[in-house]
């Protein structure tokens, strides 16, 4: 677990940016392994959650949002909920004789 800074969190706003028109992240940006990005809105402060990680280990807190790929960012269906109303960029619309194929 890392909780990320904010040149990180910055660098991950761009890419949401620029990819799917998202300009605002009103969450605590949290990393787990390599990839996986979750978002907290909890109580706790960032020092604390560190606190926490080193005495308990956390396995998982917040929501699981994004997953960063060779390619970008991918948001999950969670994120893309989460975001929904920001999102204004790579929109897919679908007729509605698509949707059954899809």
């Amino acid at each position: 677990m890392k909780p990320l800074t904010s040149t990180d969190k910055k660098r991950i706003i761009n890419a949401l940016n620029e990819q799917f028109g998202i300009s605002k992240l009103p969450y605590l940006i949290i990393q787990f392994g390599k990839e996986k990005l979750r978002v907290y809105s909890g109580n706790l402060l960032k020092e604390e959650l560190y606190h926490l990680n080193n005495e308990l280990r956390i396995e998982n807190i917040g929501l699981y949002f994004a997953k960063w790929e060779n390619d970008g960012i991918r948001l999950t269906l969670d994120g893309v909920q989460l975001l929904k109303n920001q999102i204004s960029k790579n929109i897919l619309e679908l007729e509605q004789t698509e949707v059954g194929k899809y």
